[in-house]
């Protein structure tokens, strides 16, 4: 069994998001990816944590 600081700072990384389209809420970890999958209603949504779309200049 984990100790209780090591469960601590794996609770600190999960956040919770909720769907755009059921109000449905999730515990996700806090990394950024391109989409989320609503586990209730199974639409896609954009990901709440990405921070938007970053361009690059050449």
């Amino acid at each position: 069994m984990a100790g209780p600081i090591a469960m601590a700072a794996a609770l600190s990384r999960m956040v919770k998001v909720q769907c755009p389209h059921c109000r449905h809420h999730k515990l996700v970890e806090r990394r950024p990816v391109a989409f989320r999958l609503c586990p209730r209603c199974h639409h896609r949504f954009a990901d709440p944590l990405g921070g938007g779309r970053t361009t690059r200049r050449r």
